[in-house]
C-alpha cells in the first residue's frame, strides 16, 4: 500500500488532492483531460446512473500505466447546498477511503479527487482509485451458491463487518453493491468496501445500531440467523435483537418497493407528457 502523505494539486479546471506517491507530471496532465477522457472511446463504462463510473488506463509515471476507476459526481439541486457544509462527494470518497486504509480495512487503493466548474456544465467532481482484479459484487454469490455453501462466506463476512463496526466505522449504504469479494483460495474470501463517501466515524457503534446497519445485505432468509450468530460471536441471537433485525429489514424492503413504484410513476408521467 502506498504512503498516506497527501499533495494538493491543480489540473486544468480542477483542484484537489492526491496521495503524494502519485504526484507525477504525466498523471497530472491526464487528469486535466478527465472530462474528455471519461467520454472517449478509451473509457469502459462500468455504471451509467446518477453518478457515472468508468475505467481508464492512466499513466502513473514515466514507465507505468494502470487501470483506474473514475467516479464522476455532478451535484444538482439540494445536493449543491449540502456540499457547502459537508464537502463534495468526490472529496468525501477520498477521505473515506483513507479512513479505511488507516484501519487496515480493504478498499480499492485511492489515488485522489478533483473538483471544479466546467464552462457551461457547472460543478463536477471526480474520485479516482485503482481498479481491483478478480473481484465481484457479493450479490452475485448469493445467487450462484446454494444456501449450505454460503456459510464459509457468511462467517467471514460477519467477521469483516464486526471489525468495521468495532472500529467505529459506519457505512450509510452497507448493501450488496458496495461490497466486493475476492476468492483468495478455496473457502477463503477477502472483502473490499466501496462507496466511501458514505462513511462516518463514530466513537462507538452500539449493538442495536450495528445490527440495523446489516439489513440492506441480501442474505438468504434461511441463513440470516446463522449470519447474526457469527456477527455477534454467539451460539444464539437474543430474540429482541433478532426481531429488531427482521422488522427493520421488512420496513427497509417495503420502503425500497415504494420508491421503485414512485420512480416508475414519475417516468410514466414524463413519457406520457
Amino acid at each position: 500500500m502506498t504512503g498516506l502523505a497527501l499533495k494538493k494539486i491543480r489540473a486544468g479546471f480542477f483542484s484537489g488532492e492526491i496521495q503524494a506517491s502519485y504526484d507525477h507530471p504525466r498523471l497530472l496532465q491526464a487528469l486535466a483531460q478527465l472530462p474528455e477522457l471519461t467520454r472517449s472511446g478509451e473509457a469502459e463504462i462500468i455504471l451509467e446512473s446518477r453518478n457515472r463510473l468508468v475505467a481508464l488506463n492512466l499513466p502513473l509515471n514515466e514507465a507505468e500505466e494502470r487501470e483506474v476507476v473514475v467516479k464522476e459526481f455532478r451535484p444538482r439541486g439540494v445536493a449543491k447546498l449540502r456540499e457547502f457544509f459537508t464537502g463534495s462527494k468526490a472529496k468525501r470518497s477520498f477521505y473515506g477511503a483513507l479512513i479505511l486504509i488507516r484501519r487496515k480495512i480493504p478498499t480499492p487503493e485511492p489515488i485522489g479527487y478533483l473538483e471544479g466548474n466546467l464552462p457551461g456544465q457547472g460543478k463536477v467532481g471526480y474520485y479516482l482509485s485503482l481498479r481491483l482484479k478478480g473481484v465481484e459484487e457479493i450479490r452475485f454469490l448469493w445467487r450462484r451458491r446454494p444456501s449450505e455453501a454460503l456459510r464459509p462466506l457468511l462467517e467471514q463476512l460477519a467477521s469483516f463487518l464486526r471489525s468495521l463496526h468495532w472500529q467505529g466505522v459506519w457505512h450509510r449504504d452497507l448493501s450488496d453493491g458496495n461490497i466486493l469479494v475476492k476468492l483468495k483460495s478455496p473457502g477463503c474470501f477477502e472483502f473490499f468496501l466501496l462507496d466511501t463517501n458514505r462513511l462516518r466515524l463514530r466513537k462507538k457503534v452500539g449493538r442495536w445500531r450495528a445490527v440495523k446497519n446489516l439489513i440492506r445485505l441480501g442474505i438468504p432468509f434461511s441463513e440470516q440467523t446463522f449470519f447474526l450468530q457469527k456477527y455477534l460471536g454467539s451460539s444464539s441471537v437474543p430474540f429482541p435483537l433478532w426481531l429488531w433485525y427482521r422488522l427493520s429489514k421488512i420496513a427497509y424492503t417495503n420502503w425500497v418497493q415504494i420508491k421503485k413504484k414512485l420512480r416508475l410513476r414519475t417516468l410514466a408521467r414524463r413519457l406520457g407528457g
